[in-house]
């Protein structure tokens, strides 16, 4: 495991090494980030892939993003994870974007979905991105585990991790992960876009593929390298509930809007999360700007209810 950086944001020492790990330290009794070190940045709504459940309502005729002539882009900070959704086909200013952040030491990580990363030149762009030094991770969203070839292709880059959505994840696709070297990160199911309708469709479906995971959720870090959720999936599987104060405090990795945020550069706003109901327009503010908007929202969130 090697170190690629190490920083000082607010009260907390930040170390991040090249298999994705990131530990916080500090002092005081709470991390207090002075800017935002994650960022989830939706590129574009246009894909040919046709996900039933897909939140962000992405079909080919859906817009790429403007990704060149915003002027958060050049005020990102040294260090800053984004997460992109990269489906095909891609913005046609997808390069110039990536070489951008690239020059400023951002790291990118990149969500594609199992049949864009399987097919011959989605293996080609990839190997392209990761030679160039584009992108540092890759996250693949799951369609068929038993697909011939796909876990040796996973296991050819040493940053991907396999996506699953609880809720339509198979639990026999999990077992058929199990003992293999995988890392898995588990999504939680969003109530938007064309996921309503297809919860809507399939309720008694989803809910009870949530409720046998969440069974078997703690054996799952012995088969597994790494598993991991996002803040969604943590709630929807309770995880709290399951994990000693010391080990939350160890892994959680904090509430949206208190060191990350989402931009959707498609509609040209940004807000707490993508599923969040209030959005800001980015107009012509700094990515500093926008995170102080999205903390004083969960600010005063937590005065209402105190």
């Amino acid at each position: 495991m090697k170190e690629l950086a190490n920083y000082v944001n607010g009260n907390v020492q930040t170390y991040l090494y090249d298999d994705g790990t990131k530990i916080h330290i500090t002092d005081d009794d709470d991390f207090r980030f002075q800017y935002s070190e994650s960022c989830d940045i939706q590129i574009s709504q246009c894909c040919d892939n046709g996900c039933e459940f897909c939140y962000a309502g992405c079909s080919p005729a859906g817009k790429h993003g403007d990704l060149t002539s915003w002027k958060f882009l050049h005020t990102m900070h040294s260090y800053t994870e984004i997460a992109i959704n990269l489906q095909f086909p891609t913005p046609p200013d997808l390069m110039e974007f990536l070489y951008t952040m690239k020059a400023q030491n951002v790291f990118v990580n990149a969500t594609i979905n199992q049949r864009h990363f399987m097919s011959e030149y989605g293996q080609q762009f990839i190997k392209f991105l990761y030679k160039m030094d584009l992108i540092k991770g890759i996250g693949i969203s799951l369609v068929n585990p038993i697909e011939e070839g796909f876990i040796d292709t996973v296991k050819e880059y040493p940053n991907a991790i396999i996506h699953v959505i609880a809720g339509v994840v198979k639990q026999t696709d999990i077992k058929y992960m199990m003992d293999r070297g995988l890392k898995l990160l588990i999504l939680g199911y969003k109530h938007k876009g064309r996921g309503n309708n297809f919860y809507k469709d399939h309720m008694y479906n989803i809910e009870s593929k949530i409720y046998f995971l969440e069974q078997d959720i703690m054996r799952l870090t012995d088969h597994f390298d790494v598993v991991s959720f996002d803040n969604l999936a943590l709630e929807q599987l309770h995880m709290r509930d399951k994990l000693s104060d010391e080990d939350w405090e160890m892994f959680y990795a904090g509430d949206d809007g208190t060191v990350t945020f989402y931009i959707d550069l498609v509609n040209g706003t940004f807000a707490r999360s993508s599923l969040s109901e209030i959005h800001y327009p980015i107009g012509n503010k700094t990515v500093d700007e926008m995170f102080q908007v999205i903390r004083n929202e969960v600010e005063n969130e937590s005065e209402e209810l105190s």
